[in-house]
């Protein structure tokens, strides 16, 4: 091994070099909480950081997403939407699979530093999807004219689809080069690429935008330039973490090793993807551009109780991977637990909030979006059964159970056609929202059967109580306060009202205290903190 890959393959993370099950030695009782609590603490921190960049993204692309949906109307904001769509499915078919396959494979082998085999999975993983997204997005352009008027009837949507060709393999790269350095244990690149440098430079961008004026093409464009410039950010610090100018060629065994874990996976993310698409295409196809744009909007906000839930769960990814790699099935259990109670924890005011002032919050980005609160409220059940079942996807993805995934997914696209065909056309935005409600229902009672079923593992334990009675208790102060029916005006009472809402669930939940596993990790996450800020 050379130096430079000495340095690249250095432990970080106080999960790495886990032992083997059969290796453990001394009480075994005793290393699986050691092994958990790392496990645990280590999660947490890489996870905070995260969710530090994705609270800093959202807050950056909703208020994008607010001048944006003004200076566009709702159905330009639908024609901007249902192209950048069109690419993201794109994507998803470019992709292969194999950033789930670059996650696990990097953070095995980098427990195991065999740096070779890193960069055999490296090659494999983001040359051969960026090959077929160039060819994708060629595809895409040529073929942009006829999707418009033979699919969604409206020739407006030419231009906007074929600008949005464009970020397909820059997307691609972007996304293959995410995974890749999160493999290698270096959740900070990833958080200052995608989380912070690319908001701000399309903010930047946009903002110069609406002085000469804004159109959905030009919105395009600056979601594409700030990509690029991302991505060529995160190519450089990946080669700063596992030094890129290496011969070409791959280890034995390691290609096909990829390929058979990335296929099923594949599979089931097109699947997904498509399926997750379903219902903006179902009304784009009905005529109703401009629903396309309000159920964007609706969305895009029931997202902000994802951010913390998403941040936790990909901080754990790899982390799932190498506990799984050495047999670690307790303290497995612990994260798995525990990481559903924090998403639980942090979602459930937000979801409150979404549901009791949902009509205020839609008016925000005009009165054309108002439309959308009921779709609001529907979505934000949906959203709240995914967070409530915690990393239950991710913990089949890491633990090697793509075969179940690829079902799942089969299952839910299927579900999600059906819903979507039968209630969104009599129905329309209140049917595309139920019918993503049932899809969340579906996939997620999939997910936690077949982890139990694998692993005898539940996401659950007496500690979720705790943030369900403070969400009882935050509902109930929040509609005594609209039942005062106090004359403050709708923008003062709806702050009023999500500030209590937030301050009884905390109030509640720190009375019912803190349990010991959560004070420890507390403690854990200000001493890993400490000696970082330390160090610098």
């Amino acid at each position: 091994m050379t130096r430079t890959d000495a340095v690249a393959m250095r432990p970080t993370a106080d999960v790495e070099h886990l032992p083997s099950a059969a290796g453990d030695q001394g009480d075994a009782s005793v290393s699986d909480r050691g092994i958990a609590a790392r496990a645990v603490s280590t999660t947490a921190s890489s996870g905070a950081l995260l969710f530090v960049g994705k609270l800093f993204s959202y807050g950056s692309r909703l208020i994008i997403t607010v001048l944006l949906a003004r200076a566009l109307g709702s159905a330009e904001y639908g024609a901007y939407n249902l192209a950048l769509t069109v690419s993201e499915l794109a994507v998803g078919v470019a992709v292969l699979g194999l950033d789930t396959g670059i996650l696990r494979y990097v953070a095995i082998f980098r427990s195991r530093q065999q740096s070779n085999h890193i960069w055999s999975v490296l090659q494999v993983g983001i040359g051969v999807p960026m090959a077929l997204g160039l060819v994708l997005a060629a595809g895409t352009y040529v073929l942009a004219e006829p999707i418009s008027i033979l699919i969604f009837d409206d020739p407006a949507l030419i231009i906007p689809l074929q600008v949005a060709s464009l970020i397909i393999p820059v997307m691609v790269l972007l996304n293959q080069l995410d995974v890749a350095v999160r493999g290698l244990n270096h959740m900070d690149y990833a958080v200052l690429a995608q989380q912070f440098v690319a908001p701000s430079v399309r903010f930047a961008l946009l903002l110069g935008l609406f002085v000469v004026g804004m159109t959905a093409p030009l919105a395009i464009g600056a979601y594409i330039f700030s990509t690029a410039i991302a991505a060529i950010l995160l190519l450089a610090l990946l080669d700063r973490a596992f030094h890129l100018r290496r011969p070409l060629g791959t280890m034995p065994g390691d290609t096909s090793q990829l390929i058979r874990f990335s296929a099923p996976v594949y599979f089931s993310n097109l699947v997904q993807i498509f399926g997750a698409s379903i219902q903006k295409i179902v009304l784009g196809v009905t005529g109703a551009i401009a629903s396309v744009g309000v159920f964007g909007i609706a969305s895009q906000l029931v997202l902000v109780g994802t951010v913390f839930h998403g941040s936790v769960t990909t901080a754990a990814m790899p982390i799932i991977a190498a506990l799984n790699d050495g047999g670690h099935n307790v303290a497995l259990g612990r994260l798995y637990r525990t990481t559903t109670k924090w998403a639980v924890t942090v979602n459930l005011p937000i979801f409150l909030i979404l549901v009791l002032l949902a009509e205020p919050i839609m008016g925000i980005f005009g009165k054309d979006f108002q439309v959308g609160a009921p779709a609001l409220v529907i979505l934000a059940f949906a959203n709240l059964v995914n967070v409530g079942t915690g990393p239950c996807g991710a913990m089949l993805d890491m633990t090697g159970n793509t075969v179940a995934k690829l079902i799942n997914s089969i299952i839910v696209v299927e579900v999600s056609l059906l819903a979507s065909v039968l209630l969104i056309p009599p129905l329309g935005l209140v049917g595309a929202a139920i019918a993503a409600l049932v899809v969340s229902l579906t996939l997620n009672v999939l997910r936690v059967v077949e982890v139990f079923a694998y692993s005898g593992l539940l996401p659950y334990d007496r500690g979720i109580l705790k943030p369900a009675l403070a969400a009882v208790a935050a509902a109930a102060a929040a509609l005594v306060l609209r039942a005062a029916d106090l004359e403050w005006g709708p923008l003062l009472l709806t702050v009023v009202t999500a500030l209590v809402i937030c301050i009884v669930f905390t109030g509640v939940v720190l009375a019912l205290g803190l349990s010991e596993d959560d004070r420890d990790l507390l403690a854990r996450v200000r001493g890993r903190v400490g000696r970082k800020m330390g160090r610098r």
